[in-house]
């Protein structure tokens, strides 16, 4: 009997595992620091806008681990594994910086204001004071937006074409701000106090962000689907020779 295949799932397996165990240990001490996860999961009350916070992180780390795990296979296994090993490490600390650094820019728009019940607007009292679950629902739709742009990283240059998978991560990540404004200007109207930051901090309207993860979801995936990566060196932001 041939153990090679058994040994590959299960060491892969156990790498993704860790992952996971490793983005919880990120979540709660660091990107929540101040504020309990576990209690707001697993108390008396339970905060149904953290379970989808924390929902759209391990959905998010999922999709990274598909991307790393599905890439070019090396020359051999001990190599592709601690390849494997150190690309989701990396992304996975680069996911949590940018979800730390949208945190800093949300609370800087909103520049101290209050939400309707009085508290200061930032990404973690929403969730975890206010239970807002259109903070949630938004939250998990950015999550979308970073990893589908994470999994085009080539973050060890494996295939030595990481010049061109970062404009691809870049063009993806503009996609989906684009995505996020035309969903704003269509859904809830040009201009005025009813764009979608509003909506989902302030008037905690999960309707919003519910539409926009949608809509996300299927031009994201329609990108990823029609319009890969041809050829060497080729890119979203690639002229035509």
């Amino acid at each position: 009997m041939d153990w090679e295949p058994l040994i590959e799932f299960v060491a892969y397996a156990a790498i993704g595992v860790l992952s996971f165990l490793v983005w919880w240990a990120l979540y709660e001490w660091v990107l929540t620091r101040g504020y309990s996860t576990r209690k707001a999961l697993f108390g008396r009350a339970p905060n149904a806008a953290v379970a989808l916070d924390v929902a759209g992180g391990f959905l998010a780390m999922g999709l990274l681990n598909h991307a790393v795990i599905s890439g070019p296979p090396l020359d051999s296994f001990a190599r592709d594994l601690e390849a494997t090993a150190l690309s989701l490490l990396g992304t996975l600390l680069l996911l949590g910086l940018l979800r730390m650094a949208i945190a800093a820019g949300l609370r800087a728009w909103f520049g101290g204001r209050r939400d309707a019940q009085g508290d200061v607007i930032t990404l973690n009292n929403e969730l975890f004071r206010q239970r807002n679950l259109a903070t949630g629902l938004f939250s998990t739709a950015l999550y979308l937006i970073l990893v589908a742009g994470l999994a085009e990283l080539d973050l060890l240059n494996l295939t030595g074409e990481r010049p061109a998978a970062a404009a691809n991560m870049l063009g993806v990540w503009l996609l989906g701000l684009v995505t996020v404004l035309l969903h704003s200007w269509l859904y809830l109207g040009p201009g005025g106090r009813h764009h979608i930051l509003a909506e989902s901090f302030h008037h905690n309207n999960p309707a919003a962000p519910t539409s926009l993860l949608g809509l996300l979801g299927g031009v994201l995936l329609l990108n990823h689907r029609l319009l890969p990566p041809k050829g060497v060196g080729a890119h979203l932001f690639a002229l035509p020779q």
